[in-house]
């Protein structure tokens, strides 16, 4: 379990990565977000990222959660429930 969830975290972080860097409408530094309104430029960017990540990051719970899934058969249980006896 702890193998996929790490490999799959690296995955999403990759992802994410590559996702920001080509999108269009965020601040880079020869485009940045110019306001004297810290707060209200920082909500924007917010907004903008969260638009990008959550579908992403809302796909990968759904797969983690698959995959993880997949990994919980009963079959390894039961095998150790056989060989020891009185364990509960």
């Amino acid at each position: 379990h702890g193998k996929l969830a790490r490999e799959n975290a690296a995955d999403l972080a990759g992802e994410i990565e590559a996702e920001i860097s080509w999108a269009s409408g965020l601040p880079t530094r020869k485009n940045p977000m110019e306001s004297p309104d810290h707060t209200a430029v920082e909500e924007i960017l917010k907004a903008s990222i969260s638009r990008i990540t959550d579908p992403i990051y809302e796909r990968y719970e759904l797969d983690e959660k698959r995959e993880q899934a997949a990994l919980d058969r009963p079959d390894p249980y039961n095998v150790v429930y056989r060989k020891c006896r009185g364990w509960k």
